[in-house]
């Protein structure tokens, strides 16, 4: 596990990989000094952002290979690696929250997460790691191929649409995002279905109530991110529009817009 002062020093990195993005930004890209500075700093938190998912999914991989694998055990290593991804993601989350301005919807999506990150770390430990296994195999799938692969084909979408000159490539480069989150999409429900399918959950011997609940956040989850995808392609469309629209004002002799 991170003790407090490695917490501090991962949230450090992230705040200076944002700062030295803004600036390098600022110097050298036309489209981002034409953004407000709320926008610039959304931007340039993105960076910051992928270097964390990156580190989750690293991180997560030994533990995505023994749920793909279908081992019937953990080691209290897997255990440790587990809590650690939860860690990582939730300092990375503390400084999405901090860094810029985020939207009602995303401060709670982000606390809920938080909320669910500190549950399983309280309820699962190494030196019990069968338990473990059973509350952490979906979640897991949700963090190492949700939000520690997947999503970066939406944050390199969104890259793309902010600092990308307008042209029919840019938008080409963002709908290949889009496909890459279906398809990341795709597999992780997949993995996610089977694993509830097999139904070995059971042996938590979980309340109709915490059922219930498990299946409104697995329903929100997926509306979540059937939204992004349909955000990414719109990203595609209104770039594809806007390189048309500028493709006619040069031929009428007017400036393009950028």
């Amino acid at each position: 596990m991170l003790g407090p002062s490695l917490h501090i020093l991962f949230l450090y990195i992230l705040n200076t990989l944002a700062a030295g993005a803004h600036a390098a930004l600022k110097r050298r890209n036309a489209r981002f000094r034409d953004h407000g500075d709320e926008r610039r700093r959304s931007i340039a938190s993105v960076f910051a952002i992928i270097t964390g998912k990156t580190a989750l999914f690293v991180l997560a991989f030994p533990v995505l290979r023994a749920i793909v694998l279908a081992h019937e055990t953990w080691s209290p290593a897997l255990v440790a690696c587990a809590h650690l991804c939860a860690q990582v993601l939730m300092v990375t989350y503390l400084f999405d929250m901090t860094y810029r301005h985020v939207n009602a919807i995303l401060w709670v999506h982000h606390t809920l997460t938080l909320s669910a990150c500190l549950f399983f770390l309280h309820v699962t430990g190494p030196s019990a790691p069968g338990p473990a296994r059973l509350w952490l195999t979906v979640p897991m799938l949700f963090l190492g191929l949700g939000v520690g692969l997947t999503d970066l084909g939406g944050d390199v979408a969104v890259l793309t649409y902010y600092l990308a000159p307008p042209s029919a490539g840019a938008a080409y480069v963002i709908r290949m995002c889009a496909r890459y989150l279906m398809l990341g999409r795709a597999t992780q429900w997949v993995l996610v279905l089977s694993v509830l399918f097999r139904g070995e959950w059971h042996a938590l011997g979980l309340g109709n109530a915490a059922v219930g609940i498990m299946g409104v956040v697995l329903l929100t989850w997926g509306a979540a991110e059937l939204e992004e995808i349909y955000a990414i392609l719109g990203m595609s469309q209104k770039l594809r529009l806007r390189t048309l629209a500028n493709a006619g004002r040069t031929e009428n002799g007017a400036e393009p817009k950028s």
